[in-house]
């Protein structure tokens, strides 16, 4: 695993964690332009998961059967499942203690067998799974590695040319797929077609794509003359700037989250970012690789999943006692709640793997 995109593991997942504390939901030029922005980061985490799985995976599935397909499934469900059911349990506990509803108790017990077999996205019975926003993100992953081994086996063969034309092909499908979604009445991430889901698979694919790009392109990179610090820091300020551009420049339009087809505008300068912090060998790339952001960003997934359900079951109760009408100390607070829980799970149950030298 390449150290600096742990870091930017865990600056995705925080970013995720600020824009659904709602203290940063109200108005204001801070929130309006920068926290109701979580689809960068959500596009950077599929961008990168993508292209993480192509570093990893892209050579193992050259040749493809039955027991290899099986190992790599099993490894992915059993890294997920106990947090997912974790996350599951206590978004009904809170849901009873804090808003007792018979009939809706009864319909979330009826739902959870078809919540476990990780489709709530796609499925009418997504809006009565108190945790949506953990349920459509887990159901979109598991989605994505049902399909990774068969897409690296079949494009194993594949030139550069024709990576690169399926990668556009993909971002040509996420365009499609917001026109055809932009008449409809709801947000097309909340409707039933559910159109968001298919988004972030043709996300994940186009990093799928480029990762595959960059480790056939590797091999003459590496015979090329090493460049300086100096100049690879460089290049990696130039790429986080041009991040910048492109997020303020979305935030400027006030296209806003909900707004899909602002990531049109994003998924050129991330691809961008992640190829330059691939080569981890500037001064960036340094201060991500430090040891406390590769362990949060190794529990990146277990973030995702546990803060959703600490601020909107947790939090109501937490912060009525303690800290009310504090913003940064609700916050601050939450963020510490989230972070100590994701470390306990990590240290009773041992998710996490701490070695970066073996792609998780």
């Amino acid at each position: 695993m390449i150290q600096s995109f742990n870091g930017l593991r865990f600056l995705a997942a925080l970013s995720v964690f600020l824009v659904h504390v709602p203290f940063t939901q109200s108005s204001g030029f801070i929130t309006d332009n920068i926290f109701n922005n979580a689809g960068f980061a959500v596009t950077f985490f599929f961008l990168l998961s993508g292209f993480c799985m192509a570093q990893g995976y892209g050579k193992r599935f050259e040749v493809l059967n039955k027991e290899n397909y099986k190992g790599f499934v099993k490894k992915r469900i059993y890294k997920l499942l106990p947090v997912y059911t974790f996350t599951t349990i206590w978004a009904f506990i809170f849901s009873v203690a804090t808003h007792f509803d018979l009939k809706g108790i009864i319909h979330y017990i009826l739902c959870l067998p078809i919540a476990f077999t990780f489709t709530c996205s796609i499925t009418v019975v997504k809006p009565f799974v108190f945790h949506g926003g953990v349920t459509w993100f887990i159901s979109c992953v598991v989605f994505s590695y049902l399909f990774t081994p068969f897409i690296l086996h079949k494009v194993s063969s594949f030139t550069l040319q024709k990576l690169f034309l399926c990668a556009l092909a993909c971002y040509g499908a996420i365009a499609v797929i917001m026109l055809a979604a932009s008449p409809l009445p709801e947000p097309y991430h909340m409707n039933i077609l559910y159109f968001g889901f298919y988004c972030r698979f043709f996300y994940y694919l186009v990093g799928l794509f480029f990762g595959l790009i960059y480790t056939k392109y590797s091999t003459v990179l590496k015979q090329s003359r090493e460049t300086s610090m100096v100049k690879n820091s460089l290049v990696e300020l130039v790429a986080i700037l041009i991040a910048l551009v492109a997020f303020f420049s979305v935030s400027y339009a006030k296209l806003g989250y909900l707004n899909q087809w602002v990531n049109l505008y994003y998924i050129p300068a991330l691809l961008f970012a992640i190829l330059v912090f691939a080569k981890d060998k500037g001064i960036f790339s340094r201060l991500l690789s430090l040891p406390p952001l590769q362990y949060l960003g190794n529990t990146s997934m277990n973030i995702f999943m546990i803060h959703y359900v600490v601020i909107f079951f947790g939090g109501e109760m937490l912060l009525s006692s303690l800290v009310p009408q504090q913003p940064l100390l609700d916050i601050g607070l939450l963020l510490v709640v989230t972070l100590v829980i994701c470390v306990v799970w990590d240290k009773l149950l041992g998710v996490t793997k701490r070695s970066n030298t073996k792609h998780e």
